[in-house]
């Protein structure tokens, strides 16, 4: 990207955070209520494959890291709300944020540390929340599957002498009455 389409980039995302009610990307611009999480993490570079601290602050569903906390202006913004997050094992306390354009490998300071982030990084995450909803229909199926497999076997399930029977609108009301 040349130096003028960068500038009108910045200038772009600079009055669309206006518009928001941010005065700028100090750390202290973003409403407080608006940050789900903030901190230090060790970031594996794209191009120079070495670890870099950042300062990470979780808004919405955008990732934005600085260089340092008073940094004014973000090095790069991640977007979560397509991203699959998931723990890895290639160093300690690493996870990883897996996008359609590149897999962000980071590192917290702590196991607990790490959970963290990986908690609100997911729910920051639609396919997160979609992965949820498929966990959870197929615990249902696999249920209905097991009463289903007593009752052939002879033994009927607790609650009812016959065979349980699967349909989609069961499950959606299963997992509707879930989420309740």
């Amino acid at each position: 990207m040349c130096n003028f389409c960068a500038h009108i980039d910045t200038m772009v995302f600079l009055s669309s955070l206006a518009q928001s009610g941010h005065t700028g990307y100090k750390m202290n611009c973003f409403k407080q209520s608006e940050i789900s999480r903030s901190g230090q993490l060790l970031k594996l570079g794209a191009v120079n494959k070495a670890w870099k601290e950042r300062w990470f602050v979780l808004v919405g569903s955008k990732l934005y890291y600085f260089r340092n906390r008073d940094m004014k202006q973000p090095q790069g913004t991640v977007s979560v709300d397509q991203a699959y997050i998931r723990p890895s094992s290639d160093q300690q306390y690493c996870f990883e944020v897996v996008t359609s354009q590149r897999v962000f490998q980071l590192v917290a300071q702590s196991h607990n540390d790490m959970l963290k982030w990986i908690q609100a990084l997911t729910e920051a995450s639609s396919v997160s929340r979609e992965n949820e909803l498929f966990h959870k229909l197929e615990e249902r199926i696999c249920s209905v599957e097991a009463a289903r497999c007593s009752t052939i076997r002879g033994s009927p399930p607790a609650s009812s002498s016959q065979s349980p029977s699967l349909n989609s609108n069961d499950l959606l009301t299963y997992v509707s009455s879930e989420d309740d």
